[in-house]
């Protein structure tokens, strides 16, 4: 092998010879650093497995935060009633909310039947003259546009399945523009949540 003059003869040598390069990387490079390849493949190794358990984890939170939301606006429903002008309220269970479907001679088997009798919570109560109303609430952290869509299904299968008034609401902390609009329209009432409720979960 001729002596190399250039930067260029250097890095051609280094390419055509791999054991030069290696020889070369251990004279130059620390033994912690050409070791620290191997100890990262052995850490993501380890880390992969607990970024799924994380995951898995993070979803069983949500679910809790979900339910302690639920919870807390089912805690308040008498207030929620009282922003309405409503009072008595009684909440329904799912079981209830199919037996309204089912006699109002509803396909129990849709997908869209089958949501609505898992709503987030629905009550009835009495307005100031004593007729009954009803309420569609979706709880959540942040209301969108998914919640309303829920609120607003629940609240027209509620008055065809009763034929009596009912008010889709969604109970949140906070509420993204596309809801912020709706209440403003007053399509949808916005129950705000007090801000310790669902960080609570």
């Amino acid at each position: 092998m001729s002596r190399p003059r250039t930067v260029d003869d250097i890095v051609r040598a280094l390419d055509e010879n791999p054991a030069l390069r290696e020889a070369l990387r251990d004279r130059i490079l620390p033994r912690e650093l050409l070791e620290l390849h191997g100890k990262l493949a052995l850490l993501a190794d380890r880390v992969e497995p607990l970024a799924e358990r994380l995951d898995r984890m993070e979803e069983a939170l949500d679910v809790l935060k979900g339910a302690h939301a639920r919870n807390v606006a089912e805690r308040d429903v008498g207030l929620i009633a009282r922003s309405l002008g409503l009072r008595d309220p009684r909440v329904l269970s799912a079981a209830d909310l199919f037996d309204l479907a089912a006699g109002a001679g509803a396909d129990t088997s849709s997908s869209a039947v089958q949501s609505y009798v898992q709503a987030d919570l629905v009550f009835e109560a009495a307005d100031a003259r004593g007729e009954t109303c009803y309420a569609a609430v979706e709880v959540s952290y942040t209301a969108n546009g998914a919640d309303t869509g829920r609120a607003l299904r629940n609240s027209v299968f509620l008055i065809r399945f009763t034929g009596c008034p009912c008010q889709p609401v969604v109970a949140s902390l906070q509420v993204d523009d596309c809801v912020a609009d709706l209440v403003k329209s007053g399509r949808i009432l916005w129950y705000r949540m007090a801000r310790e409720a669902p960080e609570a979960a």
